[in-house]
């Protein structure tokens, strides 16, 4: 049988549990995971969150390996099932195609700059390592967005997922967002260099070059970042350049209230 319904025992046990000030939000999807039945539960206190487990039941296991992993599972599955727009979204970008039309004119920069200014070739190449990045990486993230969005439309519809189905997600959620992060990366990486390969096109008098480049230059992610961005960015520069866990996640697992 489907749940469609948060069991009132889960929705009793989270009332229970919650402090005085907080919000109880309990996910809408059952986990069928490690051979039993879980709800991943969010107290939201405004400054700071709580987390918790609970199965159909009303029991709150304690906390070990299998509850963080539930916790984990709550938080990435969550990307799926709430950010549907987002998911479809990202599975219809094409930044790669336009930027392929502008490859011979890259090749005339660069022959332009060779001749002109070699001193500058080491900002002209971060310049074209950002193109050639979203040139080789959208077209994956393309389509591992459209496998997200086609099991975030599936949760919505039968409110579940299986061990099979979350290891059919984790395959495919892990490598999609790394995509996604090394062309914005690439991005704030280079728009220094992006910067001084235009000005410099100005002032050589490469005026049609250097409106077209920056066209794109504006397009693409600066190096200031707005604050929730940067908190966004830094938390995938933790995962996918520094090899840690995210923060998002060791903040949960701090936050965790199911008892030791």
């Amino acid at each position: 049988m489907l749940i469609y319904e948060r069991p009132e025992p889960v929705k009793k046990r989270a009332e229970q549990l919650k402090q005085p000030g907080e919000k109880v939000y309990i996910q809408p999807l059952e986990f069928r995971l490690y051979g039993g039945s879980y709800f991943w539960v969010r107290f939201d206190h405004g400054n700071h969150d709580w987390y918790l487990i609970v199965d159909k039941d009303g029991n709150v296991p304690r906390r070990d390996q299998k509850v963080d992993d539930l916790l984990i599972a709550g938080l990435s599955v969550g990307s799926a099932y709430n950010d549907l727009n987002f998911n479809e979204k990202m599975s219809k970008k094409k930044d790669d195609l336009i930027l392929k039309k502008y490859l011979p004119l890259f090749r005339k920069v660069k022959e332009y700059i060779s001749g002109r200014n070699p001193a500058l070739l080491t900002d002209y190449d971060q310049f074209e390592k950002l193109v050639n990045t979203t040139i080789e990486l959208q077209p994956k993230m393309r389509k591992g967005f459209k496998e997200i969005e086609r099991l975030g439309k599936f949760f919505h519809r039968k409110r579940y997922i299986t061990d099979e189905l979350y290891e059919e997600f984790r395959e495919v959620h892990y490598p999609t967002a790394k995509y996604g992060f090394l062309q914005g990366y690439e991005q704030v990486k280079s728009y220094p260099a992006r910067k001084k390969v235009i000005s410099y096109l100005f002032r050589s008098g490469k005026v049609v070059w250097a409106l077209k480049l920056l066209y794109l230059h504006i397009n693409f992610w600066s190096d200031k970042l707005e604050s929730e961005q940067q908190k966004g960015f830094d938390n995938m520069h933790r995962i996918f350049i520094e090899g840690k866990r995210g923060e998002v996640e060791e903040y949960m697992l701090r936050h965790c209230r199911n008892p030791e």
